[in-house]
């Protein structure tokens, strides 16, 4: 689990490092695309009581900027990558009232394997929850965007914290050999007899 208490910089509102490739030795990197009017979006620690129900992790939270003022461009989806085949990924979540979190998750060839919609419950910073996904296929990145119903071409600015991922248990070359030796002395075995 990824709750980035391990980071410096993120006890105030919006003040902390920008986070990227600080958990790559784990097998996540985070990456928020431009959007329209700015140069890079930004990805921040923020304070971990942006997300209060269900508890967030002191002291941090990531903070993702999306813009979300009337007028702006829609941004590119925030998206978390896996260098390790992953099936099942799941996060706490906080962002403003009347908006839902859009969840999709890639294949390793580019192709959309799974989108999910979550809603949160009413707390202080507007609406928090969990969101997560599990497949039978491997994803490779997940798209994570905020969006309001009134517009939901729209992007908004949204929090995430206790990041959980998990992949599909792939058997060692070991294994697979007991397996083969297993098989052989079967067969040797209905031979005989």
């Amino acid at each position: 689990m990824i709750d980035f208490s391990n980071l410096s910089g993120g006890s105030c509102n919006l003040c902390g490092p920008s986070v990227s490739n600080q958990y790559a030795g784990l097998g996540v990197t985070f990456s928020n695309p431009t959007y329209p009017g700015d140069d890079t979006a930004d990805t921040n620690l923020a304070a971990a009581m942006l997300i209060p129900d269900p508890p967030d992790s002191p002291p941090n939270a990531l903070f993702v900027y999306q813009g979300g003022m009337i007028g702006d461009g829609p941004a590119a989806p925030f998206q978390i990558l896996f260098s390790l085949p992953v099936t099942q990924a799941g996060f706490d979540f906080g962002s403003s009232m009347d908006a839902f979190l859009e969840l999709d998750a890639y294949g390793s060839n580019g192709q959309l394997i799974d989108t999910q919609i979550f809603v949160g419950n009413p707390a202080p910073i507007g609406l928090a929850g969990f969101a997560g996904i599990q497949e039978s296929t491997s994803i490779a990145w997940l798209d994570v965007s905020y969006h309001p119903y009134s517009d939901p071409s729209r992007t908004l600015n949204f929090s995430i914290d206790n990041l959980e991922f998990q992949g599909s248990a792939v058997p060692e070359p070991s294994t697979f050999g007991l397996i083969g030796l297993g098989i052989l002395g079967i067969a040797a075995l209905r031979r005989r007899r």
